[in-house]
C-alpha cells in the first residue's frame, strides 16, 4: 500500500485494515503518516514493513515480524497483541513499542525518548537514543547487547537481566530485576544503580560521574 499523503484507518477500533496470511505480508509506504495516534492502522499479517515521511502508528493483531519500520521525521508507536520481532526501527522523534508477548529488536534508533515494553521476554541487540533516554520493561527476562543514550536509561524485569554494554552520556543508568543481573560494562555521567533480588555480576567495569549503588539479594 503506497500513498503520497497518509495511510489511515477508516474502520472501528482494532478492526483489521490489511489482512494476509502470505509470508511476504504487508508493506506500507506513506509520504506523511501511517495511521493516527488515536486510530492506528491495524495489520492482521505475519509480516509487515512500514515507512513514512512523518509518523507511524500500527497495531499488529497477531505474532508478527518486520524488516524495516522507519519514520523519517516523526514518531513510531507500535502495539502488538502477540509477539513482535523487529529487525530495524528508525524514529525521527520518539519510539514506543509495546508487545503483549515476546519482543525481539535488532537495531532501534530514535532522536527522542525510547520506550520498550514486553509482556514476556525482551531481547535487543542495539539501542540508541540520540537526544533523550531509554526505558525498557519486561514481565520476563531482559537482554540488551548495546545501548547508548544522551539521557537516563532505566531497565526493569521480573526475571534475569543481561546488560552487556550500556552508556549514558549525560544521565543515569538504573536497572532493577527480580532475578540475577549480569553486566559487562556500564558508563553514566551521573549515577549507576543496580538492584537485583538475585546476584549481580559485573564482568568488566562500571563507571559513574557521581555514585554507584549495588544492591544484591545474594552474593
Amino acid at each position: 500500500i503506497t500513498a503520497g499523503g497518509n495511510i489511515l484507518s477508516a474502520r472501528g477500533s482494532q478492526q483489521a485494515n490489511a489482512v494476509t496470511s502470505a509470508a511476504q505480508g504487508v508493506d506500507l509506504t506513506a509520504g506523511n503518516d501511517v495511521g493516527l495516534l488515536s486510530s492506528p492502522f491495524v495489520v492482521d499479517a505475519p509480516h509487515f514493513n512500514a515507512q513514512a515521511g512523518k509518523n507511524i502508528y500500527v497495531l499488529a493483531l497477531r505474532d508478527a515480524t518486520s524488516d524495516t519500520i522507519a519514520a523519517t521525521a516523526g514518531q513510531i508507536v507500535l502495539t502488538g497483541k502477540g509477539a513482535l520481532t523487529l529487525d530495524q526501527l528508525q524514529a525521527g522523534t520518539e519510539l514506543r513499542v509495546n508487545a503483549a508477548s515476546n519482543l525481539v529488536i535488532g537495531t532501534a534508533s530514535s532522536t527522542d525518548q525510547m520506550n520498550l515494553v514486553s509482556g514476556a521476554n525482551l531481547q535487543a541487540t542495539t539501542l540508541n537514543s540520540a537526544q533523550a533516554g531509554i526505558q525498557a520493561v519486561a514481565t520476563g527476562s531482559l537482554s540488551v547487547d548495546t545501548a547508548e543514550s544522551a539521557l537516563d536509561q532505566r531497565y526493569t524485569s521480573q526475571a534475569n537481566m543481561v546488560l552487556t554494554d550500556v552508556l549514558s552520556h549525560q544521565g543515569a543508568i538504573t536497572a532493577q530485576t527480580a532475578g540475577n543481573l549480569s553486566n559487562n560494562s556500564s558508563e553514566a555521567n551521573t549515577t549507576i544503580t543496580f538492584d537485583a533480588v538475585g546476584s549481580i555480576d559485573i564482568n568488566d567495569h562500571a563507571t559513574a560521574g557521581t555514585a554507584i549503588d549495588l544492591n544484591a539479594g545474594t552474593d
